[in-house]
């Protein structure tokens, strides 16, 4: 469960639970709507251990901190979308935004929702080329962490939906 992950050991209270289920829903709810969904926010608040947390055993996990694969996907992004895929968990797109197109292409030819699951930082750059790039393909869920007072129970606001990459 995601809580136990998340929690990091302690026990999560009622309303960080709900969220954390509430979030789950959420994306696994959009990523049957679009075949592209991105994850993003700040370093280490937990975008790639909430989607491993997700995925089903089919799913293959890359991550783009690893420089041979960073090299493979920026150098031969085809190729690297032969070895891995769909469905995929690619970690750090940002270092490789030249899988871009070739994600665009992929989910245009299989037509299937669910097919790419990505995370990356917030930077300017990479979001505009994204929303370009996979426009009407990609869901983007920005993930902030808990603050204090949803620490506490009091929070209501945990996500929220870039609706301007639905469209």
């Amino acid at each position: 469960m995601l809580s136990n992950r998340l929690s990091k050991g302690r026990n999560l209270n009622a309303t960080e639970e709900k969220v954390a289920l509430s979030l789950e829903f959420f994306t696994m709810t959009e990523g049957k709507q679009f075949p592209v969904v991105l994850v993003t926010g700040a370093r280490q608040v937990g975008k790639t251990n909430f989607l491993l947390h997700l995925r089903k055993e089919n799913r293959t996990y890359v991550t783009l901190d690893d420089p041979l694969l960073q090299t493979m996907a920026k150098e031969e992004p085809a190729l690297f979308l032969q070895r891995f895929k769909p469905p995929v968990v690619i970690d750090e797109i940002q270092y490789a935004p030249q899988l871009l197109p070739y994600i665009k292409m992929e989910s245009d030819k299989q037509k299937k929702s669910n097919l790419f699951w990505l995370t990356g930082s917030q930077h300017f750059h990479m979001m505009q080329e994204i929303s370009k790039s996979l426009s009407g393909r990609v869901s983007i869920i920005n993930l902030y962490g808990l603050s204090l007072l949803e620490t506490k129970g009091l929070g209501k606001n945990v996500y929220r939906v870039d609706k301007s990459a639905h469209t």
